[in-house]
């Protein structure tokens, strides 16, 4: 006799279920695997993630300090330039009365020349010239900012054009 039926079934049964759980045990194992790969690799990528957020925190911070500093910078500048600025004016003045004592001398040689032919015409201008210091506060004190020898030059300069009023009014007489 043999073997019924039902007990051979069974065997093929029994034998695919365990080729079954075999084959279910080794894709557990893959996807165990897998799944620990995809752990590691999200790991990775959120140490990825943290490093750039952490990466762009920090050019932020320094995109802040360089325009802290520039601002610093440019409020230096802007100081600077006053104060340059400043001192252009101040030396533009200076100039214009170094200029001025040329011109003071100019127009004392001119009179000179002119007292030979018109001595009261002359006496008039110098007595002009000399009111005009006169009037307008111009004494050696405002040359302060030239050297020395600029300053005395002024005094003498300033000092003639008064000696030379009284000499062409004298001239008169």
């Amino acid at each position: 006799m043999g073997r019924p039926k039902s007990s051979i079934v069974g065997f093929v049964d029994l034998g695919v279920s365990a080729a079954n759980a075999v084959g279910l045990k080794s894709m557990n194992r893959r996807l165990g695997r897998i799944s620990t790969e995809m752990s590691i690799e999200t790991k990775q990528i959120n140490r990825e993630l943290t490093s750039l957020r952490n990466a762009q925190l920090a050019t932020v911070a320094g995109m802040i300090e360089i325009h802290n500093r520039l601002e610093t910078i440019e409020q230096q500048s802007s100081g600077i330039l006053k104060e340059m600025k400043r001192q252009d004016a101040e030396a533009e003045i200076l100039g214009n009365l170094k200029i001025l004592l040329i011109a003071f001398e100019d127009e004392m040689k001119k009179i000179e020349t002119l007292a030979e032919d018109h001595p009261a015409y002359a006496a008039m201008h110098a007595e002009d010239l000399s009111n005009y210091l006169l009037n307008n506060g111009v004494d050696y004190t405002k040359f302060k900012r030239m050297d020395f020898d600029g300053i005395q030059k002024a005094k003498m300069v300033i000092e003639q054009i008064h000696e030379f009023k009284i000499k062409m009014i004298a001239n008169l007489g």
